[in-house]
């Protein structure tokens, strides 16, 4: 079985919907009951948050246990692996294709040059203390991702997914970001390519559980309600 260690909402989506996509038994194990995203907090010591940090030094998802008991951290490597080793390659471009090389093009793009400028955009604390500062640090990194979307919107332009007629890891890698309307000014109804393939992503049949879990509601402290962990196939 996989354990899949997540906080709602962030960049586990990804990996999540590979894993529901697959079928495999797999549970979500939620770090938000180690307390305050599982990052520097020594709320209590159980077997699953002790096992978290072994697995996630900077404490951060996703971190997955793999079936065979090792384990990786950052969804990028998470997904790559996943799609290479499951499901006869279903949602992965082989090794001897000729788009290989693209498709880990754009893998490590979505993870080096992507990435970077939505946690600014979410955590700019992680940069400054000061208020203001943070407001331009995150104004500069809207103005980065105004470049960046484009790029994208032309590479998604012969259809909702970026290889052949199929989904692979990177557009479960990118809809992650896509379900994230706040990245996107006005929205992301002015990237129509980007927003057929988060369309696209929205009626699969394993994306309404993995946002069923990901979007349950706030409490009143603000954090997602406490919840059992999840097993899912």
């Amino acid at each position: 079985m996989y354990e899949l260690y997540a906080y709602p909402n962030t960049y586990a989506i990804g990996v999540h919907l590979l894993l529901q996509e697959f079928g495999v038994d797999y549970r979500v194990i939620d770090v938000s009951e180690f307390g305050a995203r599982g990052e520097e907090s020594h709320s209590y010591e159980n077997s699953d948050s002790v096992s978290f940090k072994q697995i996630s030094p900077h404490r951060r998802v996703p971190a997955l246990r793999l079936a065979d008991g090792s384990s990786q951290f950052e969804s990028g490597a998470i997904a790559l692996h996943l799609a290479d080793s499951l499901c006869d390659g279903e949602f992965s471009i082989a090794a001897d294709s000729a788009s290989r090389p693209e498709y880990l093009q754009w893998l490590f793009y979505l993870s080096s040059t992507l990435q970077p400028e939505i946690m600014l955009q979410f955590h700019p604390e992680h940069y400054f203390d000061d208020t203001s500062t943070q407001q331009a640090l995150k104004a500069a990194s809207m103005r980065r991702l105004s470049k960046i979307w484009p790029v994208l919107e032309t590479r998604y332009a012969a259809g909702p997914w970026m290889f052949e007629d199929r989904p692979t890891a990177v557009d479960f890698s990118l809809a992650t970001v896509l379900f994230w309307k706040q990245c996107f000014q006005p929205n992301v109804s002015i990237y129509p390519n980007l927003l057929r393939t988060l369309q696209a992503i929205e009626k699969r049949e394993a994306c309404a559980e993995v946002l069923c879990w990901h979007r349950r509601e706030i409490s009143q402290t603000g954090k997602p309600a406490r919840t059992t962990t999840s097993q899912h196939k």
